[in-house]
């Protein structure tokens, strides 16, 4: 989307550079929007059969929010990232 690709994110790079074995954790942070998901999810499918740890910034209700005014993809990830309190 909007002529972004590949190569303009590198991600040939990232491979290289996780071949080396050093990296041992690659962390997504990519906005919540169409294109962000699309980049995330194309790094992510890259990446699945790779033996490093993957992980992505977790999105949601922000602190402060009222909930009421949350729409229903917001609460869908909110509730996808949710962690156990104890």
């Amino acid at each position: 989307m909007d002529g972004i690709g590949p190569a303009e994110i590198k991600v040939t790079e990232l491979e290289a550079r996780l071949n080396s074995g050093i990296v041992k954790e690659v962390f997504i942070a990519t906005s919540s929007t169409v294109p962000g998901e699309a980049t995330a999810n194309y790094i992510i499918d890259r990446l699945q059969k790779k033996p490093i740890l993957v992980t992505r910034l977790a999105c949601g209700i922000p602190m402060g929010m009222d909930i009421k005014y949350a729409d229903k993809h917001t609460l869908a990830r909110a509730i996808e990232s949710r962690r156990k309190t104890h």
